[in-house]
């Protein structure tokens, strides 16, 4: 089920238009990529939208599988092994986990990123409507 975007009613006054520029700005870049961009009624927003969310969950379940295990490597940093490849395995062991975060963090970046391009677009496109 798509959620159509929304469509205003009324031509804008140009005042309200640059506040709302704003708004999307800060909406896109402080609280959720994307988002901003949807109440602007474009719907790349809603690709803004799947990555930041996906980039979201990949390190929320990064988070997930690494908490349990959080002692066992505060242990391993407090009384290190003599083993010179203990560092090795435990890379090796989560390496999975890792690229997990970073590919979470990776689409997080690239769908803020995005969202920042089309914050400046939405202030400009307001600022242009102000001027006489």
């Amino acid at each position: 089920m798509a959620i159509p975007p929304p469509i205003p009613t009324r031509p804008v006054p140009a005042g309200t238009q640059r506040v709302r520029g704003w708004l999307v700005a800060i909406i896109n870049q402080l609280a959720l990529p994307g988002l901003g961009t949807v109440m602007a009624g474009r719907k790349i927003g809603y690709a803004q939208l799947v990555l930041s969310i996906a980039g979201f969950l990949c390190v929320n379940i990064f988070l997930v599988l690494a908490l349990p295990e959080v002692g066992a490597l505060w242990n391993e940093m407090l009384h290190p092994s003599d083993d010179a490849f203990a560092l090795l395995n435990l890379l090796e062991k989560w390496k999975t986990r890792i690229a997990l975060a970073f590919a979470g963090i990776i689409l997080f970046g690239i769908a803020w990123l995005w969202a920042l391009g089309t914050s400046v677009k939405a202030v400009r496109r307001g600022n242009k409507t102000e001027r006489p």
